[in-house]
């Protein structure tokens, strides 16, 4: 949806919208496109990226060189009035640092 910076080391090649399919930042739009109206932004966001190698190989290391990465990322860039996910059910708060 967006070009993140992580899409190269999770991936063999930039996995994001800008540089497949659609070949625009889909985040960026939507974000401008809300900016002057009554409408409240939000994103939503998958924690479990299924197809991430790093998500299987270490859980860990995928919530803080990955996950956390992401969201600020989103979070930094596009600044929602709302974010919220799913896919929390695989491991404990202590797990996903969200605590």
């Amino acid at each position: 949806m967006w070009d993140s910076n992580l899409s190269r080391l999770a991936w063999a090649f930039n996995w994001s919208a800008p540089t497949t399919g659609p070949r625009r930042d889909l985040i960026r739009a939507l974000a401008d496109a809300f900016k002057n109206s009554h409408v409240k932004f939000g994103v939503y966001y998958s924690l479990l990226e299924w197809y991430n190698p790093v998500l299987h190989e270490n859980m860990t290391a995928y919530v803080r060189d990955y996950m956390q990465v992401q969201l600020k990322e989103i979070i930094t860039n596009y600044e929602p009035w709302v974010l919220w996910s799913d896919g929390d059910w695989i491991a404990n708060s202590e797990t996903w640092r969200s605590k």
